[in-house]
């Protein structure tokens, strides 16, 4: 009792320790480029998202660059609820020295970001290139060695002293290149002793070839304003065209990695990611009810095209799968492009215990390391439990019914109804039970002049009365309804305990009314919206049922009341 004044406490504690584990503080660091000369600035950004009263520490950073300018600014925001602050620094960085350079790892409050690797060289192509021209081209690739498919950025970057009035550039297309247009930059350098601005202008190149590339020269267009038709800060309009030329590429193309295997699908890549959510916790399986999974690939220096399948096309006897049409995306970022393949899948246990869902593995090559690798979800162990269906007081199913869709020669699968003819029915008999109940009690009590009468229990439907609910279900195409209504028929017909169309399916043993109810499974809880037909499924069943009429299998004896 004196110790109850620690129970708010320590749930508040917990709270907040469960809240800065979902809300965990981020630090990234990101440049403007990674290719510079000696003249050359870049812009360096470090966010750190949570609240801190630290700074970046830049000893480091001050042994490798000079700091010609700074600035910070903060920002608050809420999403989703979600309180979220936000701390930028930007600098303008000037190289000290040629060769690969590092912005080191940033860290606060335990927080670190990726260190960054700057190639800084003596004097660019554009020096030389130069000559005193107002305006010029310069032509780079970040490698001329790549395998099949790796991604290799290509740069164009127009430099000019001089106003412009019209550009009109040109990126190459070939039938057995790839390429991807990424964001294009804008900034200031100096080539020598004079100031240029520069358009930069940076393709992602990509081929499904090995051998020798060779990436053609381009001619470019650009109009530029002449200096001399300027009076009075008026300009009468006039410029003259420059005709420019890309420099020729050429690439070494290899084959994929004798060591990557074979059965793999080939993804080049410099960091891969998987990843998995689910609906609810997979430790909640219980028999006949679907439970959502979803996985995720990631993947920079890569398209979406390039990402593998996830969810492995296989059911058995334990576990069902019904996955959804993969999502895929593609962006394009300064550092290229980055990928992600979401797949998701319902997946459906056929018996109670302890269950297994086999690992994801999936191969890449790490084309920063030179190296196979992997990127792998565990095999999953899932707990499935018994289930029974529902029914209320009067022997009738919990079901949902929606309204009646129109009568067409094609109908569509319609998995929920909230306002069914069976609820209408299942009303009508409780209403007309009671009532009859009711006078029977009055005209006893008048007859005995006693109170002491049992009204009778309604009775419970038949399997008769289940298949009419069925034969109603098939003919509006209501799946949720027709499911559960052949779960109660097969029940009422066998006396045994069915919560599952595989046990429906084994007590007809017929292989089409078979492929039916597996039709019928893959509309409640796939994507085949349109594949059930309510009409074949209660053609096959009264077939069944005629089949069997004189053996009298599984069937009550008041078959004849149905024909």
């Amino acid at each position: 009792m004196q110790l109850r004044w620690l129970h708010p406490i320590l749930c508040g504690f917990f709270f907040l320790f469960s809240h800065a584990m979902v809300m965990a503080d981020t630090l990234t660091a990101r440049i403007d480029r990674d290719q510079i000369s000696l003249e050359d600035t870049i812009n360096l950004q470090i966010s750190y998202d949570g609240r801190s009263s630290d700074s970046p520490n830049l000893d480091l950073l001050e042994s490798s660059f000079d700091i010609l300018q700074r600035s910070q600014s903060s920002s608050f925001s809420v999403t989703n609820g979600r309180a979220i602050s936000t701390t930028q620094w930007h600098f303008v960085l000037a190289p000290k020295s040629a060769g690969q350079l590092l912005i080191p790892p940033f860290e606060i409050d335990g927080t670190t970001s990726k260190g960054l690797n700057v190639t800084v060289t003596e004097q660019g192509q554009a020096g030389v290139q130069a000559g005193g021209k107002d305006v010029f081209l310069e032509t780079t690739a970040n490698k001329t060695t790549a395998f099949v498919q790796e991604q290799i950025r290509l740069s164009f970057k127009l430099y000019y002293a001089v106003s412009l009035s019209n550009l009109e550039p040109h990126l190459f297309q070939l039938p057995d290149v790839r390429t991807t247009e990424l964001p294009r930059k804008e900034y200031t350098t100096m080539v020598g002793h004079r100031e240029y601005n520069v358009m930069e202008f940076v393709v992602a190149v990509s081929t499904d070839k090995s051998g020798e590339i060779t990436l053609p020269s381009l001619r470019w267009t650009v109009h530029v304003d002449d200096p001399a038709s300027s009076m009075l800060g008026f300009r009468s309009g006039r410029s003259t065209i420059q005709r420019l030329n890309t420099d020729e590429v050429k690439l070494t193309i290899k084959p994929r990695p004798a060591e990557f295997p074979a059965s793999a699908t080939w993804l080049p890549a410099q960091d891969v990611k998987l990843s998995q959510s689910w609906s609810q916790s997979p430790d909640q399986f219980k028999v006949g009810e679907p439970i959502t999974r979803t996985l995720t690939l990631t993947a920079e220096g890569a398209g979406a095209e390039q990402l593998p399948s996830l969810v492995p096309p296989t059911t058995n006897d334990e576990l069902r799968y019904y996955p959804d049409k993969p999502e895929l995306n593609t962006q394009a970022s300064d550092a290229g492009l980055s990928a992600t393949r979401t797949e998701t899948v319902a997946i459906v246990p056929n018996k109670p215990g302890t269950l297994s869902l086999p690992a994801v593995k999936i191969f890449w090559w790490n084309t920063t390391a030179n190296r196979l690798q992997t990127a792998e979800l565990p095999e999953q162990i899932i707990m499935v439990a018994e289930t029974t269906v529902p029914t209320n007081a009067t022997g009738l199913p919990n079901v949902a019914g929606v309204d009646a869709a129109p009568v067409t020669d094609q109908k569509p699968c319609t998995q929920a109804n909230p306002i069914g003819i069976s609820i209408y029915i299942a009303g009508g008999l409780t209403l007309s039970n009671v009532l009859f109940a009711w006078l029977w009690w009055r005209q006893r009590s008048r007859q005995a002049n006693s109170l002491d009468v049992v009204v009778p229990k309604p009775p419970t439907l038949t399997a008769d009365e289940h298949f009419r609910a069925l034969q109603q279900a098939c003919t509006e195409g209501d799946a949720k309804h027709a499911r559960d209504s052949l779960v109660h028929w097969a029940a009422a017909s066998t006396g045994k305990r069915i919560s599952q169309l595989t046990q429906v399916a084994d007590w007809l043993d017929d292989a089409n009314l078979r492929s039916q109810l597996n039709l019928l499974d893959k509309c409640l809880f796939g994507n085949e919206f349109n594949a059930w037909q309510g009409e074949t499924l209660l053609q096959r069943l009264q077939d069944w049922r005629q089949k069997h009429k004189s053996r009298g299998k599984h069937e009550d004896a008041d078959l004849d009341s149905l024909y």
